[in-house]
């Protein structure tokens, strides 16, 4: 790229090889809930923008993706669409030490259609509306370059704010998160 900014556009495609007909141990004649499925079910297209503004002192990026559903699954229902923006503002330091700000929003829409097996009841009501999730946090990320291909890391943080708007007003707070990662290239 030229100069401190760049754009990365991606898109691509989710194929249904996840199951999403994952029996109830309690209940086999029942499926889990939409959201222990490990599929979508359909053919889904993805599609995303990140943004980078990279300066000697700081960093700042930003992602906004979408998953977008198409058709409806075997047992007669759609996942909604995903939208998600993820933002972080980073300050490296000497030694592999970035404090950092990063936060999330997230849009999910409802639902369309229902799994025969899975009644519309109170335990899954939740799936038919949106649910809006959304958080800034701080946190504290240490990385070490082994070489110039592989590096290993993690990250420790906690929320400054956070909130989440459902059909059933159930907050899921976090009280603080952490990662490990690996990277490489090869």
């Amino acid at each position: 790229f030229n100069g401190p900014f760049m754009a990365i556009v991606d898109f691509g495609a989710s194929l249904p090889t996840g199951s999403i007909d994952e029996k109830n141990k309690f209940n086999p004649a029942r499926n889990y809930a939409y959201n222990f499925q490990n599929g979508s079910g359909t053919y889904d297209g993805i599609i995303g923008l990140t943004s980078l503004w990279i300066k000697p002192s700081y960093q700042f990026g930003s992602r906004l993706s979408a998953d977008i559903r198409t058709g409806q699954t075997n047992d007669g229902y759609r996942l909604g669409n995903l939208y998600k923006l993820d933002a972080w503002l980073d300050y490296p330091l000497a030694n592999g030490f970035t404090p950092r700000f990063v936060g999330y929003y997230k849009h999910k829409d409802a639902i369309l259609g229902a799994d025969s097996s899975e009644p519309r009841d109170a335990n899954t009501e939740v799936y038919y509306h949106p649910e809006i999730d959304w958080q800034v946090a701080a946190s504290l990320k240490y990385q070490h370059s082994f070489g110039s291909s592989f590096s290993l890391g993690g990250e420790f943080g906690g929320p400054l704010a956070q909130d989440c708007q459902n059909s059933d007003d159930v907050i899921v707070s976090t009280n603080y998160f952490a990662n490990l990662f690996v990277s490489g290239r090869f």
